[in-house]
């Protein structure tokens, strides 16, 4: 029994052969931002107090799109040439140096966070990390393939779709800020790995894309209690195999509540 059983097993393998679903020849354009801002109060704060601040920037890039190979995947990210962010931040303070803040804001989907740091008389430094739900529009075509073993050629299934998402991505960064008298700079690093799924002929398709790290340099001056400015630059970086950056430029206001 058990020998006609292992011989109908050799022969079903052989006839049938066993496959390997792939996705081949992929093209995807789709909608990226850089990675989410976030600095801590960009003045000595005084201990166990807290903070409520109101952030309004435009952000704009000197290019639109970005285009490379991952893989054997052609990816464009359109990084688009103008957008906004509004914000809001708590932050507050220990009896001694220490700080813990959250924040909310919104830049192409909305993004939390939660930071950690520092704040002494003329410095400031932390990180922090968040959730980024990032609105996108695909645009991609390419081929689903079957690859059987031994006698069956491989079978392959031509797709394209324009779709929108809602991707979902973990943020974390660094920021650290120099502050004299009415005036400051600040630093932030912040990073996201843009994820997201395509509708193919079998079912979805999650495909993890390269990182954009997103250097903020600003400059600020603070007028009051109330109301400052900043404007300064973005240095975004794709961690593409042909690994690439892209500059832009930001500028905003900050209403302290």
């Amino acid at each position: 029994m058990f020998q006609k059983k292992f011989f109908w097993l050799i022969f079903i393998f052989l006839f049938t052969g066993c496959s390997l679903p792939s996705v081949k020849n992929l093209h995807l354009n789709m909608d990226v931002s850089e990675a989410p801002e976030v600095h801590g109060a960009n003045t000595y704060q005084l201990s166990n107090t807290s903070l409520k601040r109101l952030t309004g920037k435009l952000n704009y890039n000197l290019e639109d799109e970005r285009e490379f190979e991952n893989g054997s995947k052609d990816i464009v990210y359109e990084v688009g040439i103008l957008d906004f962010t509004f914000k809001y931040d708590y932050i507050k303070k220990g009896k001694d140096y220490l700080f813990a803040g959250a924040g909310v804001g919104y830049k192409d989907g909305l993004f939390y966070h939660f930071s950690l740091g520092g704040n002494t008389s003329h410095f400031e430094i932390g990180g922090f990390l968040g959730l980024y739900h990032h609105f996108t529009q695909l645009d991609y075509k390419g081929e689903y393939c079957t690859e059987f073993f031994l006698f069956f050629p491989t079978e392959c299934e031509p797709f394209s779709k324009e779709d929108y998402d809602i991707t979902t991505s973990l943020f974390a960064g660094a920021f650290a800020s120099f502050y004299l008298e009415k005036f400051f700079i600040n630093y932030s690093v912040s990073v996201y790995d843009p994820t997201v799924t395509l509708k193919i002929p079998n079912g979805d398709y999650s495909l993890s894309l390269p990182s954009i790290s997103s250097h903020y340099l600003a400059l600020g001056y603070r007028l009051n209690k109330k109301i400052e400015f900043t404007s300064g630059a973005i240095f975004n970086y794709i961690n593409s195999p042909a690994a690439s950056w892209y500059i832009g430029f930001t500028s905003g206001i900050n209403f302290y509540l």
